[in-house]
C-alpha cells in the first residue's frame, strides 16, 4: 500500500469536483487501499483553508472520513528544500511518516521529481501510475485462480 501525503492546496480545490484525481485518491484513502499522512499543523491549515472555500457540508463529510483514516504524526526533523515554510511542512512530513509519494502541483517540488526517495508527482500523474500498478496487481491475483 503506497503512503502518501495529498498537497493541502490541491485537497481542498480540488475535493469539490469529485471527477478529479485529488478525490478519486481521497475515496481510495478512505476504502484504506492507500495511505495517508499528515501531521497536526498540516490538518490545521487544511481545515483552515477548507472553512474558506467550501460550504458544502456533504463535502465537510468526506474530509472529515478522510481524516480518520490519515496517519497522523509530527515531523521530527525540519526540511529545508523551498523557501515556503507550510511546503517544507508537508516535506518534513512525508519523509517522518515514510511517504512515497507528495502529491502537489507545486512546481518547486515537482521540480524536485525526488526528495530522499519520495516522488513529487502531481495528482494526474500519481493517479495513473496507480491505476496502472493496481491493474498489474489484478492481472497477478487472477493468474492464481
Amino acid at each position: 500500500m503506497y503512503r502518501i501525503i495529498i498537497d493541502n492546496q490541491n485537497l481542498i480545490s480540488d475535493i469539490l469536483d469529485n471527477e478529479s484525481y485529488a478525490y478519486k485518491i481521497v475515496e481510495d484513502s478512505i476504502a484504506k487501499k492507500l495511505q495517508p499522512i499528515l501531521s497536526p499543523a498540516l490538518r490545521e491549515d487544511a481545515e483552515n483553508l477548507a472553512d474558506k472555500k467550501i460550504d458544502n457540508s456533504d463535502v465537510f463529510d468526506l474530509l472529515e472520513e478522510y481524516y480518520k483514516v490519515c496517519e497522523e504524526l509530527e515531523p521530527r526533523n525540519t526540511a529545508s528544500v523551498v523557501d515556503d515554510k507550510q511546503v517544507n511542512e508537508l516535506v518534513a512530513t512525508a519523509e517522518a511518516g515514510d511517504a512515497d509519494f507528495i502529491i502537489t502541483e507545486n512546481s518547486e517540488l515537482l521540480d524536485l521529481d525526488e526528495y530522499k526517495s519520495i516522488r513529487m508527482l502531481t495528482p494526474e500523474q500519481f493517479w495513473n501510475m496507480y491505476q496502472e500498478d493496481e491493474d498489474v496487481e489484478g492481472a497477478d491475483e487472477s493468474n492464481w485462480a
